[in-house]
């Protein structure tokens, strides 16, 4: 229903009116370039049970091989041939290793894996590693536009390995962290954010065309605009966002 609602509101936002136009960009495109992750999170929602029931307890070091499996040929085989065929050329070889099927969604990984990979670690260190993972990943990026002379995005794809590795430290940074020290104004503020996470990424891109509509945003200077619009736009978005959750028919 969010999935649907929403490419609703984004295709009568773009004054779309043609029923058999919506119907096709829902199950085969999309309304709006940020619902891209919407289809790929119904799959993972539908599959999530079975992968629960395999991986329970008992399950876990049984199938430990599979999350190898996957692991090497849905992230960092198809990474690998992405860098070398960018950098130097592509090695055949490598793409038909892939014969084998050993495959899954690389986005099933992330519940495939990450109960095993839960563990405490030092925070400090953990966001250093995952500050200098991430400035890897746009660096990548950046080299990669430069020498094929266009902007190329592939590697801040999510089944990227620079990006499994980034969100797995991250993920482990959050879990061990204890934010109790923390003043009960900030307290409120996270767990407001956490709770409108969702919504805020869903509205935030309608937030920010309205909002530019209205010429409530800048767009002069390269880096301070970019970043302030940012701001205003989550900010203003946070803020619609927490005020619709507190209206009964419109939380869901």
């Amino acid at each position: 229903m969010p999935y649907i609602t929403w490419s609703f509101i984004y295709y009568a936002y773009s004054c779309g009116t043609d029923v058999s136009v919506f119907i096709m960009k829902v199950f085969t495109s999309k309304t709006s370039f940020h619902l891209w992750f919407m289809p790929p999170f119904i799959g993972y929602a539908i599959l999530l049970p079975m992968i629960k029931y395999i991986f329970n307890e008992d399950g876990k070091d049984k199938f430990r091989f599979i999350i190898c499996c996957v692991f090497v040929f849905s992230i960092c085989i198809p990474s690998i041939i992405s860098i070398i065929g960018l950098f130097i050329k592509e090695q055949e070889y490598l793409v038909k290793l892939n014969q084998f099927n050993l495959t899954l969604p690389g986005y099933i990984l992330y519940a495939m894996a990450f109960p095993y990979l839960h563990k405490k670690i030092n925070i400090k260190l953990g966001m250093f590693v995952y500050l200098i993972t991430i400035a890897f990943n746009v660096l990548l990026n950046v080299f990669s536009s430069e020498k094929i002379g266009r902007p190329v995005e592939i590697f801040y794809g999510f089944t990227t390995l620079t990006v499994f590795l980034s969100s797995y430290i991250f993920f482990n940074v959050v879990m061990t962290a204890d934010l109790s020290f923390l003043p009960n104004f900030m307290k409120w503020i996270t767990y407001e954010v956490g709770e409108c996470s969702f919504g805020i990424y869903l509205a935030q891109r309608l937030v920010y065309l309205s909002l530019d509509k209205l010429g409530w945003l800048n767009h002069d200077r390269a880096i301070v605009d970019p970043l302030v619009n940012t701001l205003v736009t989550f900010a203003v978005t946070l803020l619609c966002v927490g005020v619709f959750r507190r209206i009964k028919f419109l939380r869901y």
